[in-house]
């Protein structure tokens, strides 16, 4: 049997007011894929993160969209982005 390949999504819990924080965020599993799946496709790869950035151009998105002006659409707290 394969090897499960455990990964995980970052939900927005909430609108963010000034800078955001580890409160703001909630860290919940996604769908479990196993390693001989993962890497049937020729030339695929596997990545495995080790820090999430929050950069300056997402502070609108996370804002309440009647806060401030954007050029893309503000994400929904608790669903997926």
């Amino acid at each position: 049997m394969a090897d499960q390949l455990k990964s995980w999504r970052v939900i927005l819990k909430e609108y963010v007011e000034g800078y955001p924080t580890e409160e703001h965020k909630e860290l919940l599993p996604a769908a479990d894929v196993d390693e001989a799946t993962a890497a049937a496709e020729d030339g695929s790869v596997q990545v495995k993160n080790l820090y999430l950035s929050c950069d300056p151009y997402m502070r609108p998105k996370m804002s309440r969209p009647q806060d401030q002006y954007s050029y893309t659409s503000a994400f929904v707290p608790s669903s997926a982005c």
